[in-house]
């Protein structure tokens, strides 16, 4: 069981404190939705739990099983899906697949062959990136980030690009591979986004 807690955290761009004083504790298994309105700071916080960057103050803890954990023993334990994640436009999908294989095996029972199906790019596994769709590009995206081996999952806006389908294609992600980890998902009040969450940390409830 991993847990993320996090004490009077506060994070600021230049003079403009975005998170002022925030408490938190999450832990697996359970999904939380990162709410607020724009400028809140939920991909600054997001990125913060991913350990992408740093607060300025306050005290971020990982535990696994209650056990305290160093940021370097967390990384290979967490993933992170961003609509604003480059992806290499000149690699096809089937080798951007191998590359993560070979960094991170995939969830139980998984193979580098079934990833393409399972995102719904089977006939478009020898495309390259910047042939693809940016629907095509997201879903890849999630489709890295949900089924690699890990705890926890950070996601900033999942359903950016997809349409109806894609958006009931990334709600049955969860289903599948979501019941045991830890998700976070950042969004802008997206009922398909945020629809499998439990809990809410609403950003708006905090002085900035």
């Amino acid at each position: 069981m991993i847990g993320i807690e996090g004490q009077n955290i506060y994070k600021y761009y230049g003079r403009q404190c975005v998170l002022e004083g925030l408490y938190f504790s999450f832990k697996s298994p359970e999904a939380i939705w990162i709410a607020g309105s724009n400028g809140r700071g939920k991909s600054t916080l997001l990125n913060i739990l991913a350990g992408l960057t740093t607060p300025e103050k306050g005290r971020l803890c990982y535990t696994w099983n209650g056990n305290p954990l160093d940021v370097e023993d967390v990384r290979p334990m967490i993933a992170f899906c961003a609509p604003y994640q480059e992806l290499p436009w000149w690699l096809t999908v089937e080798e951007i697949i191998r590359f993560q294989g070979r960094l991170r095996p995939w969830t139980l029972g998984l193979k580098e062959g079934d990833i393409p199906e399972l995102c719904q790019l089977e006939g478009h596994r020898r495309k390259r990136v910047d042939q693809l769709s940016s629907g095509m590009r997201q879903r890849l995206r999630l489709i890295l980030a949900w089924v690699s081996s890990c705890q926890a999952l950070f996601l900033d806006e999942p359903c950016t690009h997809l349409d109806a389908d894609g958006q009931r294609w990334y709600q049955s992600l969860y289903e599948q591979w979501g019941h045991d980890k830890l998700v976070v998902v950042c969004s802008n009040n997206t009922p398909a986004e945020r629809g499998f969450c439990t809990k809410k940390l609403d950003l708006d409830q905090w002085k900035v």
